[in-house]
């Protein structure tokens, strides 16, 4: 039986999976297999797939019709043969030491790697559920473990649970498959480690617009309700609105076609307006920083005519400071 099994889910990804899978088969951690999920590739990527399982028997190949990622996740977890699971996307890379660094190791649940953006000095490195529970908004604003990459899980802990991803939701299904894993987690390691490499893949989902985000992203927090409290949501709920409206305006405000631009703005004004995500506006009055708490006034009560100027000059005032702690070597926590 393999130490580690790594799932990627493919997707007409032949411009890239080949570089991801050799990524992996130069590990300097070699107990792995590879189960590579072609999701009804149309580009031939899963002919690249079936090439390198044959010439590395550690690598497993399942074509399946087009379900989308949370299902082919899902068919991973359920061939997985490993004791810890990894995920990786097949576009993207990871350095050489990557498994060995985020292997769980002894009593430990889950290990999460940092992020480049994240790399707090504050940063705790091991915690306990308690800890984590204590003051959950803040665990998610140090962390914001939201990805499926980047972290190692146990197996054992997914078949107890019974852990699949959510294939109703079209996105937020990684984010939400993650907490419900930590909320069973007693031990979970955290490390200023970024030996992933993510690739801004322009054919990617994140990069088109979805005019259903909103009702989307209410979903998953309804989703979330089930499983944790409101309280522990609401610095996640600030943070998926703002989401939500930088969707909307960078993706379709923007766009050439009038029909777009007017649908949208009607979608950011319910944007604004959604009762599931003013909820949060009380927590950010009071724990958010400077500029999320005069933003936090202006989406309560939404201006349109106002709240566009007054966001550029937050941006401008932002990245101002950015500069400004860049060249005298400083850091923000905020």
């Amino acid at each position: 039986m393999p130490k580690i099994s790594i799932i990627i889910p493919v997707y007409n990804s032949s411009k890239y999976i080949s570089k991801c899978i050799e990524s992996i088969l130069n590990q300097t951690e070699a107990d792995f297999e590879v189960l590579l999920i072609d999701d009804g590739s149309l580009d031939g990527s899963g002919n690249i797939c079936d090439r390198y399982a044959v010439i590395d028997s550690r690598i497993r190949v399942f074509h399946k019709q087009n379900g989308g990622v949370s299902s082919a996740r899902n068919l991973g977890l359920d061939n997985a043969l490993g004791e810890m699971i990894f995920f990786i996307d097949s576009d993207d890379t990871v350095d050489k030491d990557y498994l060995e660094k985020l292997m769980i190791k002894s009593d430990e649940d889950y290990v999460i790697s940092g992020v480049k953006i994240l790399e707090n000095d504050f940063l705790k490195p091991v915690m306990t559920n308690n800890e984590i529970f204590s003051d959950f908004n803040r665990f998610w604003v140090e962390s914001r473990q939201w990805w499926p990459f980047m972290c190692c899980l146990s197996k054992k802990i997914i078949d107890e649970k019974h852990l699949r991803y959510n294939t109703d939701l079209k996105m937020g299904e990684d984010g939400l498959f993650n907490l419900l894993y930590l909320s069973y987690c007693k031990k979970v390691r955290r490390i200023q480690y970024n030996g992933y490499n993510y690739t801004d893949n322009s054919d990617s989902a994140s990069h088109k617009l979805y005019l259903d985000r909103l009702e989307q992203q209410v979903k998953l927090m309804k989703e979330l309700e089930k499983y944790f409290s409101k309280n522990d949501l609401q610095r996640m709920k600030w943070d998926l609105w703002n989401e939500v409206i930088n969707h909307y305006e960078v993706k379709g405000v923007n766009s050439d076609d009038e029909n777009i631009v007017s649908v949208t703005k009607k979608k950011l004004k319910d944007t604004y307006c959604s009762e599931v995500f003013r909820e949060s506006l009380a927590y950010i009055r009071n724990e958010g920083s400077l500029d999320e708490k005069i933003r936090s006034y202006f989406m309560g009560i939404y201006k349109c005519k106002l709240y566009s100027p007054l966001i550029k000059i937050i941006q401008l005032m932002y990245r101002l400071k950015c500069k400004f702690l860049n060249r005298y070597g400083l850091r923000s926590y905020e």
